[in-house]
């Protein structure tokens, strides 16, 4: 996880030093007041998931890549409401097998630029998440399991306008959903399963 979070620092760093180099050259140029109607954001992220079960299970955390889709209505050139699915899966290792992690975050937030003049951003959202996840319990094995809970989205990001309507998204969010019972085949297994989700990734944004 700390190499990815390293690489996507990396492009993350290097995308911002050549963004300045060419506004230097090209002349400062304000996109607050663009920030208005509309937006949309496709993203990819270098990912660290993790499971919490009671009673306890066997559920290391695992690192790979997210996705991020968000629908964006500005409102302000400060603030802006968002629509987001956010997902993650993974395929981990079983006893029997193979076993797989399914991740998804719907949620419904906003976006608040402290600055109106600048493009970085705060994060927060509140939604649905659900979860599909192989968990090994120490006497009775591993089980595949449903949950629904509440899903939660906190985060910083900073857009980096490469030209007029469209810019690179730098953004880290923190995901997580509230424990709730989880389902083996629609039947209650008796466990109780919360999940969460570190992200740091890069998103195309067309304004």
């Amino acid at each position: 996880m700390i190499r990815l979070l390293r690489r996507a620092v990396t492009a993350t760093t290097a995308f911002a030093a050549l963004y300045a180099a060419a506004g230097k050259s090209l002349g400062a140029q304000d996109f607050a007041a663009e920030r208005r109607g509309l937006a949309a954001s496709i993203g990819v992220g270098a990912s660290n998931a993790g499971v919490l079960c009671v009673p306890k299970c066997q559920a290391d955390r695992r690192s790979g890549v997210s996705f991020m889709l968000r629908g964006l209505a500005n409102l302000t050139p400060q603030v802006a409401v968002a629509v987001e699915v956010n997902g993650f899966q993974r395929n981990i290792p079983i006893p029997t097998g193979e076993g797989r992690w399914e991740f998804t975050w719907v949620t419904f937030g906003g976006l608040w630029y402290p600055k109106a003049e600048e493009d970085v951003y705060l994060h927060a959202a509140l939604g649905v998440a659900t979860a599909h996840a192989h968990v090994t319990f120490p006497v009775v094995g591993p089980y595949s399991m449903t949950t629904s809970s509440v899903g939660l989205i906190v985060g910083v990001g900073r857009d980096f306008r490469f030209r007029d309507g469209y810019a690179i998204t730098a953004y880290a969010d923190y995901l997580s959903a509230s424990r709730s019972t989880g389902f083996i085949a629609n039947a209650d297994s008796g466990a109780r399963l919360s999940s969460d989700m570190v992200t740091a990734g890069l998103a195309i944004t067309i304004f």
